[in-house]
């Protein structure tokens, strides 16, 4: 999230400017404010200040973030590449239309990527649906993959006969965890280098602390946040299951819990009958997709990972870098963050009696909630700001660039 921050001098020296010949091209799904798409606007800033490297930018879709990746770089949008009045009025043929438009969009999308200028090197940033390598043939430039990604997401790996798998020479894993799990799915361990996934820790400016009376909530609320798109892997069921837990073990706690992101699947209506009989309303919030969120992480007091699949979710580090505490079960990467509860809690996944413990207990020690929030925002900046990291993953790549 880099709207509305100032440039800065990078911490370590920067590699040396060498001329260079062709063009890289960053592929990633989508322009929403999101991890992947973040990390790489982040990266890409970092690489455009301190590099003089050639690079265009290409999203599967687009979204919020593409006028600040074109600030960078030309940005480019699937959707509206494949957008063609031709195959529109072919596809209201009917199904031998729809067929003929279909092509008529795939070469569309190939003579497109035929207009970057001496195109050597693809970055595919995530692990995801990767047909879109097929048109880069007879081209084949270099593919590196940012791998950020665990558990189901990783399948993608096989889709279109494993062609991610067998065309990237390089994978650059975001976390241990996530080099552990390729290697696992048989990934040759010399294809693969480690780097650390990295947050801009300055909010954007300004930032307009969400007053909690918007919510209903009492100014001694003591507020337990998350935020995150509303899915399977996100877990938003446990986040009201730990709600109910920990208001029931304390009720003398004038405790609340918020959740903000997206809920494309419904999740938040289908909750809602839970919260109610469970007695929670209007202690339990779902105000929804958020355009700074970091106006909302100012507001909390705690920040609750519930996720049973996330590799290594940013707003964890976010909500560190303004001293919340992060409680997250033992899955994916973030307890490698957290360390022996030193900045938060980490929890046996799925045990929601005992991480409600663990909320209640934070949320009545604000001494002790204020100094393990200090642990984490001095571990993040120290260890997972950009500055700190970018160069890291720019080294990993760089051997593969023109």
């Amino acid at each position: 999230m880099t709207a509305g921050r100032a440039a800065r001098p990078f911490l370590h020296s920067p590699p040396v400017p060498q001329a260079r010949r062709g063009t890289v091209l960053f592929f990633t799904h989508s322009g929403d404010r999101v991890g992947p798409p973040m990390i790489l606007l982040d990266l890409l800033t970092w690489i455009a200040a301190n590099t003089d490297l050639r690079f265009e930018v290409l999203l599967w879709r687009g979204g919020p973030l593409e006028a600040e990746f074109g600030a960078l770089a030309p940005v480019h949008d699937v959707d509206r590449i494949r957008r063609w009045p031709l195959a529109a009025r072919l596809e209201a043929l009917g199904r031998p239309g729809r067929r003929a438009a279909a092509l008529l969009r795939e070469a569309r999308l190939r003579l497109w990527l035929w207009r970057i200028p001496r195109l050597r090197t693809v970055v595919v940033v995530s692990v995801g649906p990767n047909d879109y390598l097929r048109h880069l043939r007879p081209r084949r430039p270099r593919v590196v993959t940012m791998a950020l990604e665990l558990g189901l997401q990783l399948v993608h790996l096989d889709d279109n006969d494993g062609r991610l798998r067998r065309e990237t020479e390089r994978f650059v894993a975001g976390m241990p965890v996530i080099r552990d799990a390729l290697v696992g799915l048989g990934i040759d361990p010399g294809r693969i280098a480690l780097a650390r996934e990295f947050v801009d820790t300055r909010p954007p400016a300004p930032v307009r602390v969400v007053e909690r009376s918007e919510l209903g909530i009492p100014e001694d609320g003591i507020v337990v946040g998350s935020a995150g798109v509303m899915e399977w892997r996100k877990a938003p069921e446990l986040f009201v299951q730990i709600a109910r837990a920990a208001c029931a073990a304390a009720p003398e706690l004038p405790l609340h819990f918020v959740w903000i992101g997206g809920d494309d699947q419904g999740y938040a209506a289908r909750l809602a009958d839970e919260v109610d009989r469970a007695g929670l309303s209007g202690r339990v919030h779902f105000p929804g997709r958020q355009s700074n969120p970091w106006d909302w992480f100012a507001m909390f007091d705690l920040f609750l990972l519930t996720s049973r699949e996330d590799a290594f979710p940013l707003v964890c580090l976010e909500n560190a870098s303004v001293g919340n505490p992060v409680l997250c079960f033992d899955t994916g990467g973030m307890p490698e963050f957290v360390g022996d509860d030193e900045c938060g809690a980490v929890v046996a996944f799925p045990d929601v009696e005992l991480m409600a413990e663990r909320v209640v207990a934070l949320a009545a020690d604000g001494d002790e909630r204020r100094r393990r929030g200090e642990l984490g925002r001095e571990r993040v900046r120290e260890r997972y700001d950009v500055s700190v990291c970018a160069p890291l993953w720019y080294e990993a790549m760089e051997p593969l660039f023109p």
